[in-house]
């Protein structure tokens, strides 16, 4: 079960990983504060950290270290061949270490290319600015199963399915990517396109946000894909009601047998069907579960499935409605996970949850919040108004984890009401 989050601060590296690798430069970083209460009782600081860009949209960083002869840049991502299924035949890449102010838990999340026959293994190690690092803790993976050793926990923290959950504080954390092949007389090609990390502190009465997209050589920017700013207000802001044609579908729907367990791939297709792309409830659940851990709902599967069906995307967290409200401004719909207690969620199809995914695709009037809730069996039930209070105990307080699935290349972002 994953851990509820409290406080928490907000580290965001979203990389277009077109070539290059991210580090930042502190000379280009801009320090904004802002503060509110959550209607829970607690209360927030927030400090931004926004990473600017070099002249033509590249940073110039190499990587920290790789796999030299079996890397490749390329305008659109970082490209591996891999030789073969073996440990020596591996391409592989670390991407240099972030460091920033003191966080525990920490999410990623990729978008790559990966071929029949062919598997990629992403792995996360944490630890103190100027102490060694702790070990490679194995996060996700892909397609074949990549080989080596699978670490789940190190000193002061452990992988929670998808997620590394700190039992004290870092300020360091690094990412690795590995690829293999099925066969040996031939190289595949898998192509990383983008990565994701966000870094969060449930205790720590302060947030870090850190953005950097890198553009590629054609010149285009990662359309929707910016996450907006701190918000002061602590609500969205709006006069008038915002509402995204977000289709509605119903778990319910789906095969009994696993009908209770495929909210994450429903409210997936839902939005995945928002960006043009219209694929069977059922093929999502497919493409997401995870065998190891006999789910449909793994956080990182779901925005490397999306991706695998048409749809880029990345996972964060969100710990202010007026940031929600930014992107849904933009056209961006959110993916939403929550738990509820009995008495917390009025009108849900359901009295309480230990974890449960649904839609956000707008606001009313009055700034209560316009769901897609995939427990309800129809639009008529399914499609609904939580009171924003009510919502940001059962989201925001647990972490404001969300999936963001952004337009496709060249696609027109459907208008808002």
């Amino acid at each position: 079960m994953r851990t509820s989050l409290g406080w928490f601060g907000t580290l965001a590296l979203a990389a277009c990983a077109r070539g290059q690798a991210i580090l930042p430069d502190p000379a280009a970083l801009a320090f904004e504060r802002s503060a509110r209460p959550f209607s829970t009782g607690f209360f927030l600081v927030e400090r931004q950290l926004e990473l600017g860009m070099r002249p033509g949209g590249l940073l110039k960083t190499e990587y920290a270290s790789c796999a030299k002869k079996a890397i490749e840049r390329t305008p659109s991502g970082i490209v591996f061949h891999p030789r073969g299924p073996d440990l020596e035949s591996q391409a592989w890449i670390e991407l240099p270490p972030l460091t920033t102010a003191p966080f525990r838990d920490v999410v990623a999340s990729w978008n790559a290319h990966v071929p029949e026959g062919a598997g990629m293994s992403f792995d996360l190690r944490v630890g103190q600015e100027g102490a060694d690092w702790g070990p490679w803790l194995h996060v996700g993976d892909w397609g074949l199963a990549v080989p080596g050793e699978r670490a789940l926990a190190c000193d002061g923290g452990r992988i929670d399915v998808d997620c590394f959950v700190g039992e004290r504080s870092f300020t360091q954390v690094q990412l690795r990517a590995r690829a293999v092949s099925a066969r040996s007389d031939t190289t595949a090609s898998i192509e990383l396109e983008r990565v994701s990390l966000c870094v969060t502190d449930r205790f720590v009465r302060h947030a870090v946000n850190v953005r950097a997209w890198i553009r590629g050589t054609n010149g285009r920017g990662p359309e929707g894909c910016v996450m907006p700013g701190p918000g002061g207000r602590g609500d969205p802001g709006l006069a008038t009601r915002l509402e995204l044609p977000v289709p509605f579908r119903s778990q319910k729907e789906e095969d009994p047998s696993i009908a209770s367990r495929i909210c994450s791939p429903t409210s997936l297709a839902m939005v995945l069907a928002y960006r043009g792309v219209d694929v069977p409830t059922a093929e999502v659940a497919r493409v997401c579960y995870d065998e190891e851990h006999a789910i449909y709902g793994n956080w990182t599967r779901a925005i490397q499935g999306a991706f695998t069906l048409g749809v880029p995307g990345y996972l964060t967290r969100i710990n202010c409605w007026e940031r929600a409200g930014e992107l849904l401004q933009a056209g961006q719909p959110l993916v939403i996970s929550i738990g509820v207690k009995e008495g917390q969620l009025t009108g849900a199809p359901y009295t309480s949850t230990t974890g449960h995914l649904i839609v956000l695709r707008g606001f009313d009037e009055r700034g209560d919040v316009l769901v897609n809730d995939p427990a309800a069996p129809d639009a008529e039930h399914g499609q609904l108004t939580y009171k924003r209070s009510e919502l940001e105990t059962c989201w925001l307080a647990r972490g404001g984890t969300a999936y963001v699935l952004l337009p496709r290349p060249e696609a027109t972002v459907p208008r808002a009401k």
